[in-house]
């Protein structure tokens, strides 16, 4: 986890130094509002209150080892895709993007997710493959061949960076597969 947000801040400060746009997605839940899905699957089903992860004010919420630059905008999710519930979509079309490059925690679950959704709602996606992470190594691999099987373009964060820094927007030629 520690080597993918370190590749994470690389990631930035390529994009930032090519002028690309660079949005943040946090999640953050309510405590008032929890998730019923996941308090089943963690066998709570009546919403009964244990340690909830990304619990807004609390520090799973808060940013680690990297985070956004003044003016960066920053969405504000309560599932685990960053399009679910909120005006990511609208907002990225709205500036003329179409390609998204994705990287963060945790690969299998909000990595996988927002990047699903962004190629399902027209988006050309990008996915690092050492900015990202998971709990699990087999959790990451397999996350990671089905994103490039079924969503986007998967790369390393060299690969990614260097393409950037050549061509301040990268192309499908412009970029080797992981």
């Amino acid at each position: 986890v520690a080597g993918a947000v370190a590749r994470v801040k690389a990631l930035t400060t390529a994009a930032r130094r090519n002028g690309l746009r660079v949005v943040w997605v946090r999640l953050e839940q309510k405590d008032s509002e929890p998730w019923l899905a996941s308090d089943w699957l963690r066998g709570e089903p009546d919403g009964r209150a244990y340690e909830r992860p990304c619990l807004a004010g609390t520090p799973g919420a808060q940013w680690f080892g990297v985070r956004p630059a003044p003016g960066e905008t920053v969405i504000t999710k309560r599932f685990y895709s960053g399009f679910l519930g909120t005006d990511l979509a609208g907002r990225l079309r709205q500036d003329g993007i179409s390609w998204l490059l994705v990287s963060g925690l945790t690969t299998e679950c909000c990595v996988a997710a927002t990047a699903q959704d962004g190629v399902q709602l027209g988006f050309r996606m990008l996915i690092s493959s050492d900015a990202t992470a998971a709990y699990d190594l087999d959790w990451h691999r397999n996350a990671l061949e089905m994103l490039a099987v079924n969503v986007g373009l998967v790369a390393s964060t060299a690969d990614l960076a260097d393409a950037l820094d050549r061509a301040g927007r990268p192309a499908p030629g412009d970029l080797p597969r992981a």
